[in-house]
């Protein structure tokens, strides 16, 4: 008996331990697959519109008054843009910008509402903050200089604030569209 609980001790910590869960908790200590926080959802993308706006396929649950498929516009940045139903040259850096976030489709995302904010947008898009690898694409974009720090809405302060700021670290070191 005493050898067989030591043994039956490791064996549960191996199994218990040693693989996935059915959640996770990201660094932005956000609680995914079950839904636990009301404005957090699990989804893939699925297209890419340009640098600031994608479509999302919800994977469990979905949103109220939201369909499966849905057009996401990431809060509190504005990319260039690409200039599609016009006879204009996409606007500098917006094709890297749209190259970027075509690099993501197929990966499975956190979505989060702004708690703040309205649900959508003046042509129906979602706003939303997306979290990739439990990074906040939104904020990476900024970071890179996909992206700028886009102001003129009212979203979370904190957030906006570390928007601000990395927008201002993309310009002093001159990351892409910041570049020479």
């Amino acid at each position: 008996m005493r050898k067989f609980f030591p043994l039956s001790i490791l064996l549960f910590l191996l199994f218990s331990c040693g693989h996935e869960s059915d959640s996770f908790i990201d660094a932005a200590g956000l609680y995914n697959i079950y839904n636990v926080k009301e404005n957090v959802y699990d989804a893939t993308i699925v297209s890419v519109y340009d640098g600031d706006t994608l479509t999302l396929k919800f994977d469990y649950n979905k949103p109220k008054n939201c369909v499966t498929e849905e057009s996401v516009r990431l809060i509190g940045i504005d990319a260039p843009e690409m200039y599609y139903y016009t006879l204009l040259e996409p606007e500098y850096y917006a094709i890297e910008a749209k190259n970027y976030l075509s690099s993501l489709v197929g990966k499975s995302v956190l979505i989060e509402f702004d708690d703040v904010s309205s649900l959508r947008d003046s042509y129906n898009n979602l706003l939303a903050y997306v979290w990739v690898d439990s990074k906040l694409l939104n904020k990476s974009l900024i970071e890179q200089g996909y992206a700028k720090y886009y102001s003129a809405n009212r979203f979370n302060s904190d957030r906006m604030a570390s928007f601000a700021s990395a927008d201002e670290e993309a310009q002093r070191y001159r990351r892409g569209m910041w570049g020479d």
